[in-house]
C-alpha cells in the first residue's frame, strides 16, 4: 500500500548520511507501531553508536513487545544481527548480581548488612565491607578491570583477581562515595558462590534463570554460549572479544542474553510483588543516604532524569567491546533496550530514542 511504502521511504531517508540519522525523536515518523519503531531506532542509531550491530526493544506493560535490528554480529564477514540476537551485556551483568541477592534477602537467607569477610575471609580490607557497600558500588575498591598488573585476557581465579585488587588498597571508606568499579561485583559473586556451595553459573541458574524462563541468558565461562553470539570491537572494527577472557568476567560482566529476557527480568524485578518484596525494590532504587527517587545509584540500577521524568537505567561497557543500556519510566511501566557490540559504545541515546517511542505509544496525545 502507499503510505506504507512511503514510510519505507522516509525510513530510506531518515537513516542517509547527513540526513535526520541523528538518534533524536525530532525527525520521527509517528503514530506507528512498536516494532516499526524498534527498527527506526537501530536504523537511525546504529551509526551515531559506533556500534557494529545493534538490537532494541521497546516494551509497553500491556505486553505490546517492539524488536529491532541492524547491522552485523562480526565486521568481518558476520551475520545480519537477528532481533533476539545474543550479545555479552557487561555491566548491565551486576542487575542479575543484586536481584539474586535481594530475593536470597527476602528468603531470610542472606542479610545485606553481611560482611564480604563472613564468607570470603581472604577478601580483607582496613575497614570491613558490608554487601550494601558493594551493591551500591560504595565499598572503596579499585577496578579489577583497570588495575596494573593484571591480565583480562588470561584466565584468572575470580579470588585472586579480588585478592589482588584489595592488595592495591582502597579509594575510600566503605559508604564514603560511590564509585563505580567492576570488583564490586566480582566479590558478590565470590561471596555468592561461598554461600551456595556452587559455581556462580550453577548458582545464577538453578536461583534465577531457570525457574523463571531466562532460557536466552548465558553465564559466560560457564554456559556453553550460543550460536551467533555477536563478537566484541573497538571502535575501529577489531575484534576485540578476547580482550577479556569468559573467567574473568564472572558475576561483574559475566551475563550473555538478548532484548527479550532482559525485558522479562527488569519487569519481574520492578514491577512483580512475588518476585520482590516491596522493601527489596525499594533499595533496588534507592540511592544509599538519599530520598526515593534521587538522582543516583541504588544496586546495580541508577535513578535519573529523561525530559524531566524519573527513569531508572543502567549503561555501560564490556572491556571485549560491547555496549548495553535500558531506560524504564515507573509511572508508566515503558522500557527501552539497546544492546551492542562496539566500544567505544555510547547506548543510551538508542534506550533513550526506544523509551521515548515507547512513552508516545502510552500517551499519544502528548506530542512533542
Amino acid at each position: 500500500s502507499m503510505p506504507h511504502a512511503l514510510l519505507l521511504l522516509l525510513l530510506l531517508l531518515a537513516v542517509a548520511p547527513g540526513c535526520a540519522g541523528d538518534c533524536t525523536i525530532a525527525s520521527a515518523p509517528g503514530g506507528q507501531p512498536l516494532g516499526f519503531m524498534a527498527q527506526y531506532t537501530a536504523d537511525v542509531c546504529l551509526g551515531p553508536s559506533g556500534a557494529e550491530g545493534l538490537a532494541v526493544a521497546i516494551t509497553t506493560p500491556d505486553g505490546n513487545l517492539g524488536l529491532g535490528a541492524a547491522g552485523v554480529t562480526a565486521a568481518d564477514g558476520g551475520a545480519e544481527v537477528e532481533e533476539a540476537g545474543a550479545f555479552r551485556v557487561g555491566p548491565l551483568s551486576e542487575f542479575f548480581v543484586a536481584v539474586l541477592v535481594l530475593r536470597l534477602v527476602d528468603q531470610g537467607r542472606l542479610d545485606l548488612d553481611a560482611l564480604l569477610t563472613d564468607r570470603v575471609p581472604t577478601a580483607v580490607t582496613d575497614e570491613p565491607i558490608a554487601l550494601r557497600h558493594l551493591l551500591a558500588h560504595r565499598s572503596g575498591l579499585k577496578d579489577y578491570t583497570k588495575v596494573t598488573g593484571i591480565d583480562l585476557a588470561a584466565a584468572a581465579a575470580p579470588l585472586d583477581l579480588l585478592t589482588t585488587t584489595i592488595g592495591k588498597g582502597t579509594t575510600s571508606s566503605p559508604g564514603d562515595k560511590h564509585v563505580v568499579s567492576a570488583t564490586n561485583y566480582l566479590a558478590l559473586g565470590v561471596f555468592l558462590e561461598e554461600l551456595l556451595g556452587k559455581p556462580w553459573g550453577e548458582g545464577l541458574h538453578e536461583e534465577l534463570l531457570d525457574p523463571f524462563g531466562l532460557g536466552a541468558t548465558f553465564v559466560d565461562g560457564y554456559d556453553v554460549l550460543p550460536d551467533g553470539l555477536a563478537a566484541g570491537h573497538n571502535g575501529a572494527g577489531r575484534d576485540t572479544t578476547d580482550r577479556l577472557h569468559p573467567a574473568n568476567a564472572h558475576a561483574a560482566l559475566g551475563i550473555v542474553t538478548n532484548t527479550t529476557d532482559l525485558d522479562r527480568l527488569l519487569r519481574l524485578a520492578f514491577e512483580d510483588d512475588t518476585f520482590l518484596t516491596e522493601e527489596s525494590r525499594l533499595e533496588l532504587r534507592f540511592p544509599v543516604g538519599e530520598s526515593v527517587d534521587d538522582v543516583g545509584f541504588g544496586f546495580g540500577v541508577a535513578v535519573d532524569r529523561l525530559d524531566g521524568e524519573v527513569v531508572w537505567r543502567r549503561d555501560g561497557v564490556h572491556p571485549g567491546g560491547y555496549g548495553a543500556s535500558f531506560v524504564y519510566r515507573p509511572d508508566l511501566g515503558v522500557l527501552g533496550i539497546a544492546l551492542g557490540n562496539s566500544k567505544p559504545s555510547n547506548l543510551g541515546y538508542p534506550a533513550d530514542l526506544a523509551a521515548r517511542f515507547g512513552v508516545r505509544a502510552v500517551e499519544p496525545d502528548e506530542e512533542e
